[in-house]
């Protein structure tokens, strides 16, 4: 819920709560706040805190995360900490410029595993005592039919050797360690067309066996390399109330996997996948 306190104050609130089990069921409660400052038009400062897991908007065109931790471990068994201190401002003509630092804590991370074989798994890490700070800086421009823009994180996390190729390797070169980021991302609506483009590329000083700023929500994609989504608008017939698209979603193509050739690992999973999304 948002409450807006005064003309520059505005106050964002919620709180997810849930139960897992039958008989012996484990309860949980998880807060969120946000507040954010207006000292001038043009610019907002905001605080926040979570301990709810980051999630990315629910888009028809891009979906949600492609993978759902809550199979792999049991919403009421994670914990989350999120704290976040940041200011946005927008220049003229669409040019908008924001920074922030953050601090976050995950209990478990997920690396997915591929054998030579065939086989495969999930890898599950304890995280618990091994936060995550940073500082991300972002920069957007919007134009006539596209917008674009450039962001930039310095973030410590959880990396693993690119000499491990087995798994009693990985677990005992395991290091906290520093990451650069670097995201460019393109966003585009093409009206001879009707298409829908939005395409976000991201580079990484090196491997990570955490997830780095997972909280952003500036940029549509946290996959560490090439992400593309295109929505196509298909004709309708006769009173029909809908617009119709096809949609194609590919994450993370290049697939930048830490491993031997016997065995990959990746934090997140190459995937392509398509559909008709209708609008009413």
């Amino acid at each position: 819920e948002d409450f807006q306190w005064t003309d520059h104050l505005v106050l964002n609130y919620g709180a997810e709560a849930g139960r897992i089990g039958t008989v012996s069921g484990t309860t949980y409660l998880r807060p969120r706040f946000r507040i954010s400052w207006v000292p001038q038009r043009r610019t907002t400062l905001t605080l926040s805190g979570s301990s709810q897991a980051p999630s990315m908007a629910d888009d028809p065109v891009r979906g949600k995360e492609y993978y759902d931790r809550t199979v792999l471990v049991p919403p009421a068994l994670e914990r989350y900490s999120h704290s976040e201190a940041g200011i946005s401002h927008i220049f003229g003509d669409g040019f908008e410029v924001s920074a922030a630092a953050f601090r976050d804590r995950t209990e478990t991370e997920a690396l997915f595993v591929s054998n030579a074989d065939g086989r495969h798994g999930i890898l599950i890490l304890d995280t618990s005592n091994i936060p995550s700070e940073g500082i991300r800086l972002n920069v957007n421009r919007q134009f006539r039919n596209f917008e674009a823009g450039l962001g930039y994180t310095s973030v410590n996390g959880l990396g693993i050797s690119s000499r491990a190729t087995t798994f009693d390797e990985m677990r005992n070169q395991l290091v906290r360690r520093r990451f650069q980021s670097v995201a460019a991302r393109f966003k585009a609506d093409v009206d001879a067309t009707q298409t829908e483009i939005t395409a976000v590329y991201r580079w990484t000083s090196a491997f990570s066996a955490s997830r780095l700023d997972p909280y952003q929500r500036l940029i549509e994609y946290n996959d560490p390399t090439l992400s593309v989504s295109v929505a196509q608008n298909l004709p309708t017939w006769g009173m029909f109330p809908g617009k119709v698209q096809a949609i194609l979603d590919a994450r993370n193509l290049l697939d930048q996997s830490l491993g031997a050739q016997r065995t990959q690992v990746g934090l997140y999973p190459r995937l392509v996948k398509g559909g008709i999304n209708i609008k009413f």
